[in-house]
């Protein structure tokens, strides 16, 4: 198997370089990000293509944020109260009666644990200078030797991170946290062999993004890139080529099928994979209702829907036909709420995408 040679990602900016990325051999990467240190794990990471029938399964936005209650209500910050079910502005409440999904969601996760699939957890997070460390050595060398976060912005100033201007204060880092199992999943990781000097490979990967581009380059600060296409082109590496797209499986579940979801299925079609999404396991933000969104991915993008449980997956979940139902069901309600005949009016042209 060979991967695309994509070579070193060397970034050059006023006379820094900056690695990022380094091959190992023709069977797997070594990669670098700051970021992933908060989930316990190392900023440099191994990782190798899937076995054969293995496949990526992409949860978006599993996070949640520091909750309080107002009179019985629960508010996040200054947001006021949160809205009927499945729109928590884009994250989530741990608490199942409220989030009618997250069952869902959590059987896809323990299920990609279950059979040994990749798992990548992209989330909107805004980089927050406050939580890193002047003396933190970045990937940017001068004079032979790599520069602290302090010696860099006294080289090219203070960077704010680009979603800065345009998300809110509660996507910054500190503020926003994977919902516990994941967290979990992230740091408890056993597929982990170690290689060298201490590197290890890991299949369960947070990515930060923003909602719009799921691909988050090289920045000025050092911070390292999330690695979205080499990650995902070394799990998929011999089955390039149009002919083989059909082997490029990557399942999608999480928030939100108006958002992020939607957007990350349509740029996963258009770079040459096969998004499939678990319709049980999405969640809507509000804006369009999720039955809508999935007739129109299917239909204008040819996105995969499915509410089936994957044969990938391995054997059902107990309760799981029931639990179904009652999603769909919830979900009728959810859309009905958006106006006053809103569901029977759209009931035809749906099918089965409710």
């Amino acid at each position: 198997m060979v991967i695309r040679k994509i070579g070193r990602k060397m970034i050059r900016h006023r006379g820094l370089e900056c690695d990022n990325w380094t091959p190992l051999g023709e069977e797997a990467g070594e990669f670098y990000n700051n970021y992933w240190r908060k989930f316990g794990m190392p900023a440099d990471i191994r990782v190798s293509p899937l076995a054969e029938g293995k496949y990526a399964l992409m949860i978006t936005d599993a996070t949640e944020l520091d909750v309080e209650k107002e009179d019985g209500k629960i508010v996040i910050g200054e947001n006021g109260p949160i809205p009927k079910a499945g729109g928590s502005d884009g994250f989530y409440i741990n608490d199942k009666k409220v989030e009618y999904t997250l069952p869902a969601l959590e059987m896809m996760l323990e299920a990609g644990i279950k059979e040994n699939h990749a798992i990548a957890l992209p989330m909107d997070e805004m980089y927050n200078r406050k939580l890193d460390s002047d003396d933190r050595l970045t990937k940017y060398i001068k004079d032979g030797r790599a520069l602290t976060l302090k010696e860099f912005e006294d080289e090219l100033g203070v960077v704010k991170d680009k979603e800065f201007y345009a998300f809110p204060e509660h996507s910054m880092e500190g503020k926003v946290r994977l919902l516990p199992k994941f967290a979990d999943a992230v740091r408890n990781q056993t597929e982990i062999s170690t290689y060298g000097a201490g590197k290890s490979t890991y299949k369960i990967i947070p990515f930060q993004k923003d909602g719009l581009f799921p691909l988050v380059p090289p920045d000025e600060r050092g911070q390292g890139s999330n690695h979205w296409d080499s990650i995902f082109e070394t799990w998929y590496s011999g089955r390039q080529g149009e002919e083989k797209r059909s082997e490029r499986k990557i399942y999608l579940g999480g928030a939100c099928i108006d958002y992020s979801v939607a957007l990350t299925a349509i740029w996963l079609k258009d770079t040459g994979y096969r998004p499939i999404i678990f319709a049980p396991a999405v969640k809507g933000l509000g804006i369009i209702p999720k039955p809508l969104m999935l007739r129109d991915l299917a239909e204008a993008y040819s996105v995969e829907v499915t509410w089936d449980w994957p044969s990938e997956f391995g054997d059902s979940p107990k309760g799981w036909s029931t639990l179904v139902d009652k999603i769909r069901e919830k979900d009728k309600e959810v859309f009905e709420g958006t106006g006053p005949g809103s569901w029977r009016f759209y009931q035809k042209s749906l099918g089965n995408y409710v």
